[in-house]
């Protein structure tokens, strides 16, 4: 299990990898490419395929839009979205720094997890560098709340989290799920768990230029009879799973490890993101205890989105 008391060297990936997919939302077919990045760079990533591009950091401060998935735009206004679940399989396996390449407006949705991503960086292998991991410990409740949804970060001795979610169909209902920061627990327990929606909603979201991409090859459909997909679950409770996963790729923006336990009731990007910003608004907040803070980035208003947010 994970201790944030002990201070660890800053890891990159040992060689460049890369895939090709189709985006969730966009329906593009993107490539994607991961470099190893220097000690201190954390997470940039870069469009090829604009002549404009700027190489972007990834920040909460650089978060753009967070309807049905977290996107970031670089310095140009470049978007780049559904980032939430490599970010997830980065810091599932302890990777600071990276340099993400990708031809086109959104990560490829693979199955839907984060697995084959985490699958990708394993291939790729990982190096410890010569810098400490930039660690804060919160030593101050902070919670942002939305209607019915709250999400908070507690003061604890482990990095831990906890997500419960609430839908009126009965297929997902009720859901909560706890589980401690452990690498290897993450990667069994969690990168697994696929996005999921309704097949009731797929027509709407297609209308707002939404799930263009979406398939029952990369998500998990909930039909009036149930899981639409021939192979089921992968966990009898695979829908709150995915959203602790969310979570966990959402506050990997922080750039830095955050000690403490995240706690999420009905969460969603949105309030993800609105928690980042909190926390390090918020003076007396937490406490650097290993490297330092990112650079602060120039931050950009996220608009107030619909929080039945499921990817």
């Amino acid at each position: 299990m994970q201790d944030n008391h002990v201070v660890r060297a800053q890891r990159t990936l040992r060689h460049s990898i890369g895939c090709v997919g189709v985006g969730l939302h966009t329906g593009a077919r993107v490539a994607v490419t991961l470099h190893p990045g220097e000690a201190g760079s954390g997470i940039v990533f870069c469009r090829t395929d604009c002549g404009n591009a700027v190489p972007v950091r990834a920040s909460h401060g650089r978060v753009a839009e967070t309807d049905l998935c977290t996107a970031i735009v670089d310095a140009a206004g470049n978007r780049i979205a559904t980032i939430e679940h490599l970010m997830a399989a980065l810091a599932i396996c302890g990777i600071d720094n990276a340099r993400v390449d990708l031809a086109g407006p959104e990560i490829p949705a693979m199955d839907g997890s984060a697995q084959p991503f985490v699958f990708l960086i394993e291939c790729a292998g990982t190096v410890p560098q010569d810098r400490p991991r930039n660690t804060v410990r919160v030593v101050k409740c902070v919670e942002v709340r939305s209607g019915q949804s709250l999400c908070k970060l507690v003061p604890d001795h482990e990095r831990s989290f906890h997500c419960r979610i609430d839908f009126p169909s009965r297929h997902v209902g009720i859901q909560e799920f706890s589980l401690a920061f452990d690498d290897d627990g993450l990667r069994h327990e969690l990168a697994p768990a696929r996005t999921f929606g309704f097949a009731d909603d797929v027509e709407a979201l297609r209308d707002r230029g939404l799930a263009r991409g979406g398939s029952l090859r990369n998500a998990v459909v909930i039909g009036e009879q149930g899981v639409l997909n021939e192979e089921g679950l992968r966990f009898p409770d695979e829908f709150v799973r995915h959203k602790m996963l969310d979570a966990i790729g959402d506050l990997a923006l922080a750039g830095c490890i955050i000690g403490a336990r995240y706690v999420g009731i009905r969460p969603s990007h949105r309030l993800n993101i609105a928690l980042l910003r909190k926390l390090f608004d918020t003076a007396g907040a937490y406490d650097v205890i290993a490297g330092e803070l990112p650079p602060s980035v120039p931050r950009i208003d996220v608009p107030a989105t619909s929080l039945a947010l499921n990817s």
